[in-house]
């Protein structure tokens, strides 16, 4: 199993409405490069906010979105060199909703997200995701209750490092 370290703040977590989003690429300049709508055609907007690239053709773009049912979805891209090409992440069972907020890649067959699902109740809970270089996987978080992750890094396939928010109280 992965070690992931986790730091957190004492924060408040608020979520916000994602904006529609197109990904640019740096390679003679910047240019806009159009993304696949990441899940169906009941996706209406999203937002990619992570990307890590292992080469020039190699990369992988994490965000959410929301669905035709309002719910927010965990979303993945990922890059050949020449285009993206939409991920499944799959859904958390019993979350309301889901976002990936960061990832880190150290190889083209290991990925590791981060990001928040929502409870029922619209509380924000910890998300980590693996990439295995077919498919994403849930990954427990030690985390604990309430709280987000919003980076994440990786030095190698045992060891990554977490940070975000938490709504639990620090011992006094």
């Amino acid at each position: 199993m992965r070690r992931l370290l986790l730091a957190f703040a004492a924060v408040a977590v608020m979520i916000g409405a994602t904006a529609g989003s197109v990904q640019a690429s740096a390679a003679n300049g910047w240019s806009i490069v159009r993304t696949p709508n990441a899940v169906s055609r009941s996706l209406h907007f999203g937002s990619l906010d992570g990307v890590s690239c292992v080469s020039s053709s190699a990369c992988v773009a994490v965000g959410s979105g929301v669905n035709d049912r309002a719910n927010r979805i965990a979303i993945a891209t990922s890059w050949n060199g020449t285009a993206w090409s939409a991920q499944h992440i799959p859904h958390v069972r019993g979350a309301a909703g889901a976002a990936l907020a960061a990832v880190s890649c150290i190889a083209t067959d290991d990925c590791t997200a981060v990001g928040f699902q929502l409870s029922g109740a619209a509380l924000a809970f910890p998300l980590v995701e693996r990439w295995d270089g077919s498919a994403w996987h849930l990954e427990p978080s030690p985390a604990g209750r309430g709280g987000s992750l919003a980076g994440v890094s990786c030095a190698s396939a045992n060891s990554c490092v977490a940070v975000g928010t938490t709504a639990t109280p620090r011992a006094r």
